[in-house]
């Protein structure tokens, strides 16, 4: 089965000098998934952003396992309920607050604030 990772980050947070971030973003994620660094023989890696500019949102994406895969992992999604019950309060309570300053620094980058 084919695996897709996305990693967004913000340029001046990733590891290393600017020649080298998106090897050590790869081989980092690839150790925290799969115990392993990042193996262009069997992972692809595509990148996007201005990770040697200051405060720019980047983006990874590694795949792994056959291009054209027939197996398809399925997403879950939960209501707000259903994702207490599941994983906690606490949890809850820190995913809301991710998204609220998601939604606080999206605003700010557009001006609204």
């Amino acid at each position: 089965m084919a695996t897709r990772i996305v990693v967004i980050c913000k340029s001046h947070l990733m590891p290393g000098a600017d020649n080298v971030k998106n090897a050590l973003m790869a081989n980092m994620t690839c150790q925290q998934l799969w115990a392993r660094d990042f193996d262009a023989s069997q992972d692809r890696l595509v990148t996007e952003g201005g990770y040697h500019l200051y405060n720019q949102t980047c983006s990874l994406v590694i795949d792994n396992g056959p291009v054209d895969a027939a197996e398809q992992q399925i997403l879950q999604s939960y209501s707000p309920d259903e994702y207490r019950a599941k994983f906690g309060t606490e949890a809850y309570e820190n995913m809301k607050r991710q998204i609220e300053e998601k939604g606080i620094a999206r605003r700010f980058k557009d001006g609204e604030l």
